[in-house]
């Protein structure tokens, strides 16, 4: 089930358009219509894409981009106001899900990233986490334990968001140039 669009090239969610709209498929590029929530044998499928001429082009797995799609609305919901987007590149990566602030915040800094991992155990987590904080973002790890029956998304847990506050600020007295007066001060603080 695709959870992402193209529409007049901007990626697109199918709770934003309506059900008689027309969207390209970001990977074959093929025409996809909107199919409404519903309850297969108990469950709930959330409202999704589906390909007109049958085609199923692989790529991203179905959970995956269930759950990027669950965190997707996470985001808009926790974030009211705020630019929530799917796919954000952060060059050199690209964020599954991505909230992004007006103004940076602190613990956040300028925004909030969701991965979501499935599957992917070889992920260079700790490396990608550096990626993201040279951005400005905090990170938090997603894993299918945190999407309930995969129809929603549980509330981040605060001790597994990453933030860049204060794990990616750095930690030298020299070039604050831009950090507030009070974090000088604290970087010139003797520990004892």
């Amino acid at each position: 089930m695709p959870y992402i669009g193209i529409l007049d090239g901007e990626t697109v969610m199918p709770m934003e358009v309506s059900t008689d709209t027309r969207v390209r498929c970001p990977s074959c590029e093929g025409e996809m219509g909107v199919k409404e929530s519903h309850r297969n044998q108990g469950n709930l499928i959330p409202r999704h894409y589906y390909h007109l001429n049958g085609c199923d082009c692989g790529g991203e797995s179905d959970i995956h981009k269930r759950m990027k799609t669950l965190a997707y609305y996470k985001l808009k919901d926790r974030f009211p106001g705020e630019t929530v987007e799917y796919e954000k590149h952060l060059d050199p990566r690209f964020a599954d899900v991505c909230v992004t602030f007006d103004t940076p915040t602190i613990p956040y800094g300028n925004g909030v990233v969701v991965e979501a991992q499935f599957k992917h155990k070889d992920k260079d987590t700790g490396q990608a986490q550096r990626d993201f904080f040279d951005h400005g973002y905090s990170v938090y790890w997603a894993y299918l334990s945190d999407f309930e029956d995969m129809s929603e998304m549980a509330d981040l847990k605060n001790h597994r968001l990453n933030t860049v506050w204060p794990n990616a600020v750095p930690n030298i007295p020299r070039g604050l140039e831009g950090y507030s007066e009070g974090y000088q001060d604290l970087q010139t603080i003797e520990p004892g």
